[in-house]
């Protein structure tokens, strides 16, 4: 199901690039648009994405910490993703999603991931240039 959801939405996304879908693992790395790579695995009761929003800075990373743990809280600032950290200290976003979509709910729930994902890269970074200019 994953495989022809993404057919169509690449499709749709009038993309040119080939994507190669992985039919032992049921899992894509994905492009919607430029700069964007997304994993996307379809599980037993449902589908999983995650993706990089960019690397952790690395002052004021408590006060970072906080800030996301917050967006975390309950999924309200993430629209029901989780942001993460991965072993070489890139900040990551992930959701799942249950198996029961139509198309067009699957192409929103991309939509969506991805516009949290831009919306958290710029947050990030205006975190780190605000860490910047305050320091001494």
């Amino acid at each position: 199901m994953l495989k022809d959801f993404l057919s169509r939405l690449h499709s749709d996304l009038k993309r040119t690039d080939v994507f190669s879908f992985d039919e032992k693992e049921k899992s894509v790395t994905f492009s919607p648009r430029e700069g964007i790579d997304l994993f996307l695995k379809e599980m037993e009761k449902g589908y999983y994405f995650h993706a990089k929003i960019i690397a952790c800075p690395q002052i004021k990373k408590e006060d970072l910490f906080l800030y996301l743990m917050k967006a975390n809280l309950l999924g309200r600032g993430t629209g029901g993703s989780s942001i993460g950290l991965d072993p070489q200290e890139n900040l990551t976003l992930s959701h799942s999603l249950a198996y029961e979509l139509t198309y067009t709910e699957f192409k929103e729930r991309i939509e969506d991931f991805v516009n949290y994902l831009l919306y958290w890269r710029e947050e990030v970074e205006k975190f780190e240039r605000q860490a910047k200019e305050t320091l001494y």
